[in-house]
């Protein structure tokens, strides 16, 4: 293997999906302030063990401690009403690594409708967009 280059063979094993749901519930926005003063109390005692000490903040969530993100992801999911039905099909929150990229991690039990798939040729934008920012060489 190269340093900095995308083997054709890593192409050819994957496939690119556009995903649509289907009668989701919501997705904790973990961006938004009021949902971080929930998780302080939420997780308060988790955070606490975790060393997390004052207001959580964004730079906490998008840090690169994987507990706390895992922490968050188990209280989501776990989460439910009063009949024992869950509250949420997801989390949503931006890229650590490009903020304008924004990511979803969807709960199973989530309705999912595949929408398109695609193979990743040579010539994808999204592929010579990301080897572009991180100049790597596709072959």
């Amino acid at each position: 293997m190269i340093v900095g280059g995308v083997p054709q063979d890593w192409r050819l094993q994957r496939r690119v999906f556009i995903l649509s749901s289907e009668n989701a519930l919501p997705f904790v926005d973990v961006e938004n302030p009021a949902t971080l003063q929930a998780l302080e109390e939420e997780l308060s005692s988790e955070l606490v063990s975790l060393g997390y000490t004052v207001n959580l903040d964004l730079s906490d969530v998008r840090n690169r401690d994987r507990r706390l993100s895992r922490a968050i992801a188990a209280w989501a999911y776990t989460a439910q009403d009063d009949t024992g039905e869950p509250l949420y099909s997801g989390i949503r929150y931006h890229s650590r690594v490009d903020d304008s990229k924004v990511c979803w991690a969807i709960f199973d039990g989530t309705g999912i409708r595949v929408e398109r798939v695609h193979s990743i040729e040579l010539d994808d934008g999204d592929l010579e967009y990301v080897c572009h920012d991180w100049r790597l060489r596709p072959y």
